[in-house]
């Protein structure tokens, strides 16, 4: 937690400094949890997975773009004006290295979203902003992608229940193996 003690009309105009960075470091170990909030500022969620690991990973924040780089069971990230990026590798998937994940959510309203990541199920959306989702999504079975204003692109997707929709934009995808 961060406390400005200055008054009110330092805080104003040329007075205001520039915006601080607060670092989280934990002890080692298994955490079923982490929940991250915030207005104004980034995100970025990063661990050294042979000390520290997490469950589930929940993110917010209303001006601010947020990263998720370490596998959890479930990630969830909600953003207003922000770009959402979920780089999850850790080379536990013996056929694409990266980390399994079991649920996946992107939310933003006005800002993109970058996923690369292998889950059973992934929800990405976004109301004016493009979205790209890649890997060798093996363990896939869910797949929901939706944005109002802005282009898809899918790179070697895989799953049995793909829903894809765009009002205003390009949808560019390419399987990572033939479907039946």
């Amino acid at each position: 937690e961060e406390t400005d003690l200055r008054k009110w009309y330092q805080k104003i105009g040329i007075f205001s400094p520039k915006p601080g960075k607060i670092e989280v470091k934990l002890a080692d170990g298994i955490y079923p949890e982490l929940n991250v909030k915030g207005v104004n500022g980034d995100i970025d969620i990063q661990a050294d997975l042979q000390t520290v690991s997490f469950e589930t990973i929940m993110a917010e924040t209303t001006n601010g773009d947020t990263k998720v780089h370490i596998p959890v069971d479930f990630v969830s990230v909600k953003s207003v004006n922000g770009d959402i990026s979920f780089v999850i590798v850790s080379g536990t998937d013996p056929v694409t290295g990266f980390g399994q994940s079991n649920v996946v959510l992107g939310m933003t309203t006005n800002g993109h979203i970058i996923d690369v990541s292998t889950a059973q199920f992934k929800s990405l959306t976004t109301a004016n902003g493009s979205i790209h989702t890649s890997g060798a999504n093996t363990g896939m079975v869910k797949l929901y992608v939706r944005t109002t204003n802005g282009d898809i692109e899918l790179d070697s997707i895989y799953g049995q229940d793909i829903d894809i929709e765009s009002v205003n934009g390009d949808v560019t995808a390419s399987l990572w193996r033939p479907m039946a």
